[in-house]
């Protein structure tokens, strides 16, 4: 369904390419979905939007979604709602704002968890094999990777670092 969709439905160079014909079963996925879609008149009803919102927070197996989904799929749905708001669609954005209406984005913890940490064998090990790739792209990548782990910096920042930047200790 979402190969047809994007592939065919959202994809106006292809679906009007008369080249192109679009295939059986393509068809019967669209013909299904336009008939089993809503109108958009179904955001004017509560009891929908709230259903809708629910699901942003729910994965297929009816568990609970991660924080961070939630708060992406939220904010997706905001952007589709405000474009039809733009488009005279909606009339207004049916979704729920604040904490207060049950609109709130979950909290996303913002601790790491220790586990995902590289080592130092395994920096010293990636750094190694980064180095390794062909020609000079290979040693300006394990700088720049070596830059992120050893210093602690951004990768924005990492990009904007000059050499006058930088105190390298004496050699020998």
């Amino acid at each position: 369904m979402r190969t047809a969709l994007r592939e065919w439905a959202f994809n106006f160079k292809r679906r009007t390419n008369p080249e192109e014909p679009m295939p059986d079963d393509v068809r019967v996925i669209l013909d299904w979905v336009q008939r089993n879609a809503l109108s958009m008149a179904a955001w004017e009803q509560s009891d929908r939007v709230d259903a809708v919102v629910s699901a942003l927070g729910t994965l297929l197996d009816g568990t609970a979604a991660a924080a961070s989904s939630v708060s992406r799929n939220r904010r997706i749905m905001n952007l589709a709602m405000e474009y039809a708001v733009r488009h005279g669609i909606l009339r207004q954005n049916p979704l729920p704002k604040g904490k207060g209406n049950g609109g709130g984005a979950p909290k996303v913890a913002q601790a790491i968890d220790k586990r995902s940490l590289l080592n130092p064998e395994q920096v010293t090990a990636l750094l190694d094999w980064i180095g390794k790739r062909p020609l000079r792209r290979g040693t300006l990548y394990r700088a720049f990777f070596a830059t992120l782990c050893y210093a602690g910096l951004r990768p924005e920042e990492a990009v904007a670092l000059h050499m006058s930047d930088a105190t390298l200790p004496e050699t020998g």
